[in-house]
């Protein structure tokens, strides 16, 4: 039992079973508590409302509310307590129905003892603590299972069809919800977005700000057109909402499919352009992560040529720092290994080789961070 005093509402209008109950409290208790008295319902459900208290002993033989009705008006007002109801020894059939009816226990007064008594109360609030915890565990989870939900909602249910170019990206977040999130994003003139972002920690605070990221991406892409100047309007938005709290990791690249030509921004953040026949291409980061300066100024790179048999990939950190049960990191090099040993598979098989060999490196253990996996192959060019 915690060290701080429990507090214990006695309802009783005997002046001999108090003093009992009072006594066999003094004697076995061996730790501080306080016992208030009062005679009647009416008083009970007034000072329930004013104080806090840790468990209810009430008698049923009361003058002024006796049997059941006693117990369910103090019951109705307090459920979350642990009520331990006093019973005669001709009473046991209407002290089984208060437990029935939400009681912890009952105790028959001619057969009380100072061990019985504590071990009953000691047991009731334990037991009402445990349900209490047990609840609010059901309700944040339930409430997790809403988020994630809507969370799914945002990432594209399918990759979009681009004559040329196969594309393919998951999502898997450590917890409930998450704070990595991958976008395909229309643009102007026939383009394509494609971001990878990774939100500071994850959870479901990192999900509301990965949903607020991309919200704001996809608004500005209707306004502005260079990918330097998108991820700069979202930053200063970023910067101001987290007071530098938080930040945000993203790589947004802009392909125009005709012209085969990619131009990027990374805030805090690569990708690679793979192919068979040279080692894999970085495309650096251009800026620091999103969200810490509110003045920060991002390049956008490119063009970028692209040719058939390429592979563009980018992913977020729960790949590289995925660890074994040794504690040896996945890292960048074996996932490059991964899509260069796959070039010639589709691009869904890649992302799904990549993530089953992560788990494998893991042994299995849950994730420490979200991971996630965009994958796009350059076709030949369709004539």
């Amino acid at each position: 039992m915690p060290d701080q005093a429990v507090n214990i509402l006695l309802v009783d209008d005997s002046a001999d079973d108090v003093s009992l109950v009072r006594g066999l409290l003094d004697r076995r208790w061996d730790g501080d508590f306080r016992m208030t008295h009062v005679e009647d319902v009416a008083t009970a459900l007034g000072i329930l409302a004013q104080q806090r208290f840790d468990a209810v002993l009430l008698d049923l033989t009361l003058k002024d509310t006796p049997g059941l009705s006693g117990f369910l008006q103090i019951y109705g007002k307090a459920p979350h307590l642990p009520i331990i109801v006093l019973a005669g020894h001709h009473d046991d059939l209407l002290a089984t129905k208060t437990v029935q009816a939400g009681a912890q226990d009952y105790l028959v007064k001619s057969h009380l003892t100072d061990e019985l008594l504590v071990r009953s109360v000691r047991y009731g609030i334990e037991r009402a603590g445990r349900e209490h915890a047990e609840e609010a565990l059901r309700m944040t989870t339930a409430k997790f299972r809403v988020a994630r939900d809507i969370q799914r909602r945002l990432f594209p249910a399918r990759a979009p069809t681009v004559p040329g170019y196969e594309l393919a990206g998951m999502t898997c977040p450590a917890d409930e919800t998450g704070g990595d999130f991958f976008d395909y994003i229309p643009l102007r003139d026939g383009k394509l977005g494609l971001v990878v972002a990774d939100v500071s920690n994850h959870g479901l605070g990192s999900a509301l700000l990965m949903a607020e990221t991309r919200a704001y991406l996809r608004a500005l892409v209707l306004s502005h057109s260079d990918a330097g100047e998108i991820l700069a309007h979202v930053n200063r938005i970023l910067a101001t909402d987290t007071a530098g709290r938080h930040f945000v990791t993203l790589f947004f690249a802009q392909l125009d499919p005709v012209e085969r030509e990619l131009w990027y921004a990374g805030a805090g953040h690569a990708a690679y352009l793979c192919s068979a026949d040279e080692p894999p291409r970085l495309l650096e980061s251009t800026s620091l992560p999103l969200g810490i300066d509110e003045n920060l100024k991002i390049k956008c790179d490119g063009p970028v040529k692209l040719s058939a048999g390429q592979v563009f990939f980018a992913c977020t950190d729960g790949v590289q720092e995925a660890q074994s049960p040794t504690r040896e990191m996945f890292g960048t090099q074996r996932a490059l290994a991964v899509v260069q040993d796959n070039l010639d598979r589709p691009a869904a098989e890649i992302v799904s080789i990549l993530y089953d060999t992560v788990r494998q490196h893991m042994a299995s253990a849950p994730l420490a961070d979200d991971v996630t996996v965009l994958v796009m192959k350059i076709l030949p060019a369709v004539t």
